[in-house]
């Protein structure tokens, strides 16, 4: 093609103007040095082409070919670096989403296994040892007040059904029944039947303190993991006779206060430290836990 342009622009020196693409042209083809030599020739037929039609030696006609040529060397070197930098780019950024995506996996993995297992404690961990209890209580109520403990009964079969239901929910990976339509008043509907598995001789009362409104799902189950999580621990510990639940709507906030008069426990006792749990541990806890239950009363 060069060749065939030379002999053309040799006999009609106007075919000189296609000399700029056809550098470009070579100058992607060939390698460098070769693209490099082959528009100094055509630099050159443009050169010789143009004082072929002159009267005399005209110095315009060899500059200007000699400075289009090197203009075109250039402006092309230019944007070789160019679209090696953007190359080098891109296939850097193409490494890090793939070990980004590596590690959101990982990550991934790991906080489902966290969630799982935060499920499992605050759910199905609560719900049995609410079991026990009951189970306890009607054998101790069984011969002097059979009623009682045929109640205390009933109420450790609807905690069964309902850990079952639980599992089966954890299992699957399915939000909380409960929470599913997302209508203003079952997150308070569902702290109430929390609060009906209660462990006997514990005295639970919920109070709700604003304009109750729908919350997104997401947030609705974690108050109710919350407080599920916090309720295990009064009924199991904190050796409780009263547990007030506060939930608060304010206009952007959503508060969840939980009291209760236990007992407290010294975090830095080893014998409060046990192989069943995924409390805080003992070097972040804070000092001794104490609610009078007087601050009941205002809770």
């Amino acid at each position: 093609m060069v060749l065939l342009w030379a002999a053309l622009t040799l006999s009609a020196p106007s075919f000189s103007w296609t000399a700029v693409p056809l550098a470009f042209a070579a100058l992607q083809v060939l390698s460098f040095p070769y693209a490099v030599g082959v528009v100094v020739f055509m630099t050159a037929v443009v050169g010789v082409a143009g004082l072929r039609i002159s009267n005399g030696f005209d110095p315009t006609l060899v500059a200007g070919p000699v400075g289009i040529g090197l203009a075109t060397v250039l402006a092309y070197r230019a944007l070789q670096r160019q679209a090696q930098t953007s190359q080098q780019l891109l296939d850097d950024l193409t490494a890090a989403q793939s070990q980004l995506a590596v590690e959101q996996r990982r990550a991934g993995a790991l906080a489902e296994r966290t969630r799982l297992s935060r499920d499992i404690h605050d759910s199905v961990g609560q719900g049995l040892s609410s079991i026990n209890l009951l189970l306890n209580a009607a054998e101790e109520d069984w011969d002097r007040r059979p009623g009682t403990a045929r109640q205390h009964v009933r109420i450790a079969a609807t905690t069964a059904r309902e850990g079952l239901d639980e599992v089966r929910r954890v299992v699957r990976d399915l939000a909380p029944p409960a929470l599913a339509d997302g209508s203003a008043d079952l997150l308070t509907d569902a702290l109430r039947t929390l609060l009906k598995r209660s462990a006997p001789g514990v005295h639970t009362a919920l109070r709700v303190e604003g304009t109750a409104r729908a919350i997104p799902e997401s947030l609705a189950g974690a108050v109710l993991h919350t407080a599920r999580g916090a309720l295990a621990n009064v009924f199991e510990h904190a050796r409780s006779s009263r547990a007030v639940l506060t939930l608060t709507y304010l206009p952007d906030v959503l508060i969840l206060d939980i009291r209760d008069d236990g007992v407290g426990f010294d975090p830095t006792s080893s014998a409060q430290r046990g192989s069943r749990g995924h409390g805080l541990p003992v070097a972040n806890a804070a000092a001794q836990q104490h609610c009078p239950p007087e601050s009941l009363d205002g809770a």
